[in-house]
């Protein structure tokens, strides 16, 4: 059973100033969360954890309903496990 979940339009809003902001969050939050309210950084650190926590504190928005993202340095790898292979003659 599928449920239907809304996404407050403030965190939407958030959502697309932050993408219309990439280059500007990347070169000031590198290797960063940051959590974004009203269109603009209201904390920002290393853990994900805390800067939810801080938002939250500073805005007294609930914790899910604050944007946050990953300013990775563009050097980051994320590994993922390959599937597997199911006919290895394919594969040659």
């Amino acid at each position: 059973m599928s449920k239907t979940v809304a996404i407050p339009p403030d965190y939407v809003a958030d959502m697309k100033w932050a993408s219309e902001h990439t280059q500007e969050l990347h070169d000031t939050y590198e290797n960063k969360w940051i959590a974004i309210v009203h269109q603009q950084v209201v904390a920002a650190g290393a853990d994900l954890g805390p800067v939810r926590t801080q938002a939250a504190r500073r805005t007294g928005r609930p914790r899910d309903q604050i944007y946050v993202d990953f300013m990775d340095d563009g050097l980051t790898i994320y590994a993922q496990d390959p599937p597997p292979i199911r006919d290895a003659e394919a594969c040659q």
